[in-house]
C-alpha cells in the first residue's frame, strides 16, 4: 500500500488535486516557462510543502545518491512525486530554493532529466550546460554530478537501470561496447522526443 503524502514535520496529507503552476502552460515568474506535461498525478505524491532535506533523503534512497546544498533553506518548500513502473522509476521534484546537487556518480543507473520549469546548470569538467524548461539530458552512471537548480526549477527524472539497456541490446542483437553504454552530454528539446513523452505520460 502506498504511504500518504507527507508535509514537513511528518504530518500526513491526503491526496488532493494538484493546482501548482507546473501544470499550466505558462509561469508568471521571470523567465520560468512551464512545460505542460502531466507527468505523475496526485496519487503518486510523496511529499508536499516539505523540508528539502527530507525530500533529498528520499531521493537518495530511491532515485540516486547525491548530497544537497541550499542557498537558503529557511522558507524553502519542497515537493516530490514518485512511482515505480517495472524496472523504471519516475520522479518529479522541486526543492523550492536554489539548490546544488553533488555526486561522484550514479552507480549502475542512468538518469534522463527533463526540465519542466526554471533552469538547471550542469557543470562538466570542460564545459557548463545551461538547461532551461523544455530540455532533457541523459546522465551516465559514471558521470560526476554538479547541478545547480534555480529556486523555481522543477524536474522530471526517469531512472533507468544499466542492466535494462544491456538486456535490450542482447534481445535485439544490437552492438554493445565492452564498457558501459555512454550517452553524449548533449541536451535535446522536448519536441525532438514527442513519442517518448507520450509513452511516459501513460505510466
Amino acid at each position: 500500500m502506498k504511504a500518504p503524502a507527507r508535509k514537513a514535520g511528518g504530518e500526513e496529507k491526503k491526496d488532493e488535486p494538484r493546482t501548482s503552476a507546473s501544470h499550466s502552460g505558462r509561469d508568471s515568474s521571470p523567465g520560468g516557462r512551464v512545460m505542460a506535461f502531466q507527468f505523475l498525478n496526485g496519487a503518486s505524491s510523496v511529499f508536499a510543502a516539505a523540508n528539502p532535506f527530507e525530500v533529498s533523503e528520499y531521493v537518495r534512497a530511491n532515485v540516486g545518491s547525491h548530497s544537497l546544498r541550499l542557498s537558503s533553506a529557511s522558507d524553502a518548500s519542497a515537493s516530490l512525486s514518485h512511482r515505480r513502473a517495472g524496472m523504471l522509476d519516475l520522479c518529479r521534484l522541486t526543492y523550492g530554493a536554489q539548490a546544488r546537487i553533488l555526486s561522484e556518480g550514479l552507480g549502475d543507473i542512468y538518469h534522463a532529466q527533463f526540465i519542466l520549469r526554471g533552469h538547471c546548470r550542469y557543470a562538466l569538467p570542460n564545459t557548463t550546460l545551461d538547461l532551461s524548461a523544455g530540455h532533457v539530458l541523459v546522465i551516465n552512471p559514471d558521470d560526476p554530478l554538479d547541478l545547480t537548480y534555480s529556486d523555481d526549477c522543477e524536474k522530471f527524472i526517469l531512472r533507468i537501470l544499466s542492466t535494462m539497456l544491456d538486456d535490450a541490446c542482447a534481445e535485439h542483437r544490437w552492438f554493445k561496447p565492452h564498457e558501459r553504454i555512454k550517452f553524449s552530454q548533449e541536451p535535446h528539446r522536448f519536441e525532438d522526443i514527442d513519442s517518448l513523452l507520450i509513452l511516459l505520460r501513460l505510466l
